[in-house]
């Protein structure tokens, strides 16, 4: 429940849980009789929902100033910010019985709203409306002429996510990727794409690593047939350089270093930040089996 926006997680995560407590202690207190028999007794019951309210108003409490707060910096900063104006109308919806006035800030907030962030917007108001909570609040902002009129999207993003094996170092024990197999990977990877790309409208996007071997290669096949690519490493460029590119020997860390700076030239701000600085797995991982740094960025 919810919508996804790279913008104001915190509040986006507290809106979210505030609408999950909204939904369990309106529906405790509409169907008591479903809610008690999840308890040992009705005071245990009464005891949990009044348990759960608490936190629900603590919680309000909490988004609403920190809303507030990002209000008051996008003010200072003369920009419109639809997805917090869009959080300040969930939030209204949530904690008012107005249905009016929460009509009226969807209404602001999807003014200039493309048809992604409107079908969000829909999609959970049609949750509230179908399990009759803030009902009165859902169906008045469903009704406004926006939910009819939501401009064009842009054409779609197809993304080819890649990841392969590196070239073999000299003192691999048994091959798997020998360099002498390079062409025949390349010329794979070409194809591959190529015929994916047949007939494929909107945009284009390609992810990888860039270890030496198939990651470098995607990257360099995706340019010779006009695909952006995105490179997400493990670590920092020096260390993943030691790590991934120049035990292959050859000229793969030039390769690298070329893609870097092709990288830095597009998307001006250089590649992607790492996930890591270091090898070392942070303290919740660190006891599961089979896991360490490559598989995590992998993943």
């Amino acid at each position: 429940m919810g919508i996804n926006c790279r913008r104001h997680l915190a509040e986006r995560a507290g809106l979210n849980a505030l609408g999950l407590l909204t939904v369990i202690t309106e529906l405790a207190a509409r169907h008591p009789e479903v809610w008690e028999l999840q308890f040992d007794s009705a005071d245990d019951a009464a005891r949990r929902q009044r348990e759960l309210n608490a936190e629900r108003d603590k919680l309000a409490a909490t988004v609403d100033s920190s809303l507030a707060a990002c209000q008051e910096k996008t003010n200072r900063e003369g920009e419109r910010d639809m997805w917090l104006e869009i959080s300040l109308a969930d939030f209204r919806c949530l904690t008012t019985s107005n249905p009016p006035r929460v009509a009226q800030a969807y209404r602001q907030a999807l003014a200039e709203a493309d048809a992604f962030a409107i079908d969000s917007v829909r999609a959970q108001l049609l949750i509230y409306q179908k399990l009759a909570v803030k009902r009165e609040n859902a169906a008045a902002a469903l009704a406004i002429s926006e939910f009819g009129t939501a401009k064009p999207q842009a054409e779609p993003l197809h993304v080819f996510l890649f990841t392969g094996h590196q070239i073999d170092s000299q003192d691999r024990p048994s091959p798997r990727f020998p360099a002498d197999c390079e062409a025949i990977a390349r010329a794979k990877i070409k194809e591959v794409l190529e015929a994916e790309l047949a007939g494929l409208k909107g945009q284009t996007l390609g992810i990888a690593g860039a270890a030496s071997g198939a990651d470098i290669l995607f990257h360099e096949v995706c340019a010779d047939v006009g695909i952006n690519t995105d490179v997400y490493l493990a670590l920092p460029a020096h260390a993943f350089i030691n790590e991934s590119v120049a035990p292959a020997c050859g000229n793969w860390v030039a390769r690298f270093r070329k893609l870097k700076a092709k990288q830095e030239e597009q998307a001006k701000q250089g590649l992607r930040q790492p996930l890591s600085d270091s090898k070392k797995m942070p303290i919740w991982l660190q006891a599961k089996e089979n896991y360490g740094i490559w598989q995590r960025n992998n993943l």
